[in-house]
């Protein structure tokens, strides 16, 4: 099993999630922290599932944001929050250990935009003092920001376009059960 230690602290690995961190903003625009919770299959557009991320608002755990992805970004996701390592390294944990050996930090990653129903992110870099934002695509920032331990915000512009979404809500009822059973339409993680 490979773990990887990168991101400049020695922390990251395939096992790790983003800690806590203070919300704060970028301009005049507010940032809302938030944590990646799961990984769900959206099995309701076809015959191919597509993988969303759900984002929840640490401000507010009832608000979620779902984020849908690519297949090979929901499993590089679903794998650190489920804790399990890879025996080589996948992208994203290659890219992780590559900043660590460049002493270079992930500092964070914001969602930043929505364009045409594709959402912006930022990385924000730090090299030997020296701070950078790369633009990336909210799939890979996210999947490398939980190896690096490294925070991850949605601006106010992407709520504003989009709005919270209620958390969904776990139901223990037999019969709702026995009915996502019969039709195999349950979201499940990957």
């Amino acid at each position: 099993i490979l773990t990887v230690m990168g991101c400049a602290s020695g922390q990251g690995g395939d096992d790790m999630v983003a800690q806590p961190s203070d919300s704060t903003s970028v301009g005049e625009s507010k940032l809302y922290e938030v944590t990646v919770t799961q990984v769900l299959m959206d099995y309701t557009g076809g015959v191919v599932p597509i993988p969303v991320i759900i984002l929840t608002n640490k401000e507010n755990d009832k608000q979620v944001l779902p984020i849908w992805v690519g297949m090979s970004e929901g499993m590089s996701i679903s794998k650190v929050l489920n804790k399990r390592a890879s025996k080589r390294p996948g992208t994203h944990a290659l890219f992780a250990r590559v900043l660590g050996e460049f002493h270079m930090k992930l500092v964070r990653v914001v969602i930043t935009d929505v364009r045409e129903n594709t959402y912006i992110a930022t990385m924000t870099m730090d090299s030997h003092g020296s701070t950078k934002e790369i633009d990336a695509r909210p799939s890979d920032a996210i999947a490398i920001a939980l190896r690096c331990v490294a925070p991850v915000f949605v601006s106010e512009r992407v709520i504003r376009k989009g709005g919270w979404m209620d958390a969904p809500q776990k139901s223990d009822k037999p019969a709702e059960k026995q009915e996502k059973k019969k039709t195999g339409k349950a979201d499940g993680m990957l």
